[in-house]
């Protein structure tokens, strides 16, 4: 019986003293998974979940939103050019000018998709990554609506309860603006070498704001009868503070053993 074996494992080239090979199943990448994860937030929050395109013209991407790309500054991110008239999106709110074009007040969308900006690669900060816009059009739509929906979203994003902090900023198509921060959720006690804050405690998250009256004439919106809100966050800073990442270029290495450690959210 042995001589048998012998012969049959060398004439098929099985050993069975080897130990087996484990199959891996596919998974979604962990930051996609984070953003369906957004966007199921956004759905039980009454949010349609809309898309536009990634090239996109200056138009929608700068125009309509008050941004004159030719002026110093002008550019919100540095774009990649195509030609004269079309870029490489460099947020995600294009998608919603696109939809309310041909809607009619009042609605509630949101979009989450890719941006692309002519920057160097570092730590924090890559030419491709991914962000979500949510955008909210009714009559008597209040800055106190903003606060609520934005605290709702971000209390359900983060359930560990870290502390929110808006503070003013400047943005051509919102008035007032605002940057949303929240509370560095592995140094509380200030460290100075934390990866995500620098000990600063606090991280810049998203930014918010009431709707400039300019862009709803823009898109044909009477800003007498109706006022919105809008907010806009990066998931690649969201997703590396919720999985722990201290580099968010790990995520798109394409490193399969890196990718497996991450459930789904």
């Amino acid at each position: 019986m042995d001589d048998l074996e012998e012969t049959r494992s060398a004439s098929t080239g099985f050993d069975p003293t080897l130990p087996g090979r484990r199959r891996y199943w596919g998974r979604p990448h962990p930051v996609l998974a984070f953003i369906r994860h957004i966007e199921r937030i956004l759905l039980g929050m009454g949010f349609s979940i809309e898309a536009g395109p990634e090239v996109e013209t200056v138009y929608y991407n700068d125009t309509v939103l008050n941004s004159d790309p030719e002026a110093v500054g002008g550019w919100d991110e540095d774009p990649f050019r195509i030609d004269d008239e079309h870029i490489l999106r460099t947020r995600v709110l294009p998608a919603l000018i696109r939809v309310i074009r041909k809607k009619t007040p009042p609605f509630r969308i949101a979009a989450a998709g890719r941006i692309f900006r002519r920057i160097p690669s570092v730590r924090d900060n890559l030419p491709v990554g991914f962000r979500v816009a949510a955008l909210m059009v009714d009559e008597s739509v209040s800055f106190a609506h903003l606060k609520g929906v934005l605290e709702s979203f971000l209390r359900a994003l983060f359930p560990e309860s870290l502390a929110i902090h808006i503070r003013p900023r400047y943005l051509s198509y919102a008035a007032p603006a605002l940057e949303v921060r929240i509370e560095c959720p592995t140094c509380r006690e200030g460290e100075n070498e934390c990866p995500y804050c620098g000990g600063e405690r606090r991280i810049s998250l998203a930014r918010a704001g009431m709707v400039s009256p300019q862009v709803f004439k823009n898109v044909n919106i009477d800003p007498e009868k109706f006022t919105g809100f809008f907010f806009e966050m990066s998931i690649d800073r969201a997703a590396e503070l919720h999985y722990g990442v201290p580099d968010r270029r790990f995520f798109y290495e394409n490193e399969i053993k890196f990718n497996r450690n991450f459930p789904s959210p």
